[in-house]
């Protein structure tokens, strides 16, 4: 990748279940929430703002840093639990980056952060920026557009927007389809917002995912992309983005056979010069999440297990002393449980095929705890 072309992520949107902690309090788990993602991205607490005000249904909103968007105790999801939504658009992408660099993380580790807290991506989009036109400019794409040769996963034509063909605006598919392509001018859309850009051309091809297939985006790009030479991302952006582009619409070269034909054409060559000769990919596939279970104890036991490590220390290292006092903290805690995290707690076991608890199965199941507990002190 080149300076005149790089790919970058311009918008991105995930969503997940309210921070769980043996706190029921919404506003407390909100706060830890946030602690989660200031402690994350290395800000300090005067850097993270609360709003007077949140949106899209939320009940606490707060901004990291200046363009970062977090939003806690907000809609429920499928199993009936309050959730929170991260939201950066391209300024705040940009601004991520920064504060990523400084903290020497990435967008995988992003990623995978989220995953671990069982989240689902709601919206990615990926920029291609063309800043030299050599192998394809804008016009060329436009004119095999029009022209019909292409073939493409759109199942409506393309549209075209703006007031001449020097600086058209093209969109292949709809505003809410999963996948969708807008190419357009990004050199006008900067004057004419009044931004400076010294660019003499800048055609950027946008990709956006959006719902189950911005999901399928993000766990494929983590699953088959990973590159730790990108310390920006973490993955091979510019190479998913190429093949996307390539399996979502290909250009073809001309033979004034009738466009219904064209998939037996070849690709054109300016458009693979323009794809750095990329080959067609596998298409996204919308696949099964991990069960709750599964994603909540990659997200917790990181964490879990610095408390732990400490406990033992503060223990003098004295594995007996500090397993004793262990199980007597289970046993309180489980003597707290509200019938709300008896049921999450059923809902885990079922999740791996193990019978759910009664109500006398749970007195008996914290009990052994403190039996465990009482086994282990000495007579005195």
């Amino acid at each position: 990748m080149t300076e005149d072309k790089r790919t970058l992520t311009d918008y991105f949107s995930a969503t997940w279940p309210l921070l769980i902690t043996m706190s029921e309090d919404e506003q407390e788990r909100s706060i830890q929430t946030k602690r989660v993602f200031r402690d994350f991205l290395g800000l300090h607490d005067c850097q993270v703002r609360t709003e007077a005000y949140a949106t899209n249904n939320f009940k606490y909103q707060y901004t990291l840093s200046d363009f970062i968007t977090l939003r806690c105790d907000g809609p429920l999801n499928k199993d009936g639990e309050r959730t929170c939504q991260l939201e950066m658009k391209g300024e705040g992408c940009r601004e991520f980056e920064r504060l990523a660099k400084d903290k020497g993380i990435t967008w995988l580790d992003l990623f995978n952060l989220l995953i671990g807290m069982n989240a689902s991506f709601k919206r990615f989009d990926l920029a291609n920026d063309d800043k030299s036109g050599l192998e394809m400019n804008q016009n060329y794409f436009y004119d095999k557009l029009k022209k019909g040769e292409y073939t493409s996963t759109f199942k409506s034509p393309p549209k075209f927007y703006g007031f001449s063909e020097d600086s058209v605006n093209i969109e292949l598919g709809g505003r809410r389809s999963p996948t969708q392509l807008v190419v357009y001018d990004k050199r006008r859309e900067q004057l004419e917002k009044n931004h400076k850009c010294d660019e003499s051309y800048w055609t950027r091809y946008e990709l956006r995912f959006r719902g189950a297939k911005a999901d399928a985006a993000i766990l494929d790009l983590c699953k088959n992309y990973k590159d730790n030479t990108d310390l920006v991302n973490g993955v091979d952006l510019n190479k998913f983005a190429k093949v996307q582009l390539r399996n979502t619409i290909d250009l073809k070269v001309s033979n004034n056979d009738d466009s219904n034909h064209n998939y037996r054409n070849e690709t054109d060559p300016k458009y693979l010069a323009f794809l750095d000769n990329i080959e067609k990919g596998e298409k996204i596939k919308v696949e099964q999440r991990e069960t709750n279970y599964e994603s909540r104890r990659a997200y917790a036991m990181p964490r879990a297990s610095q408390v732990i490590a400490t406990w033992y220390a503060m223990k003098n290292r004295d594995m007996d002393l500090f397993i004793h006092d262990f199980l007597k903290e289970m046993y309180t805690l489980l003597s707290k449980y509200t019938d709300k995290q008896k049921k999450r707690l059923n809902e885990n076991l079922i999740d791996n095929g193990i019978e759910p608890l009664s109500e006398e199965e749970f007195d008996k199941f914290k009990l052994e705890f403190l039996d465990k507990a009482y086994d282990m002190e000495l007579p005195f």
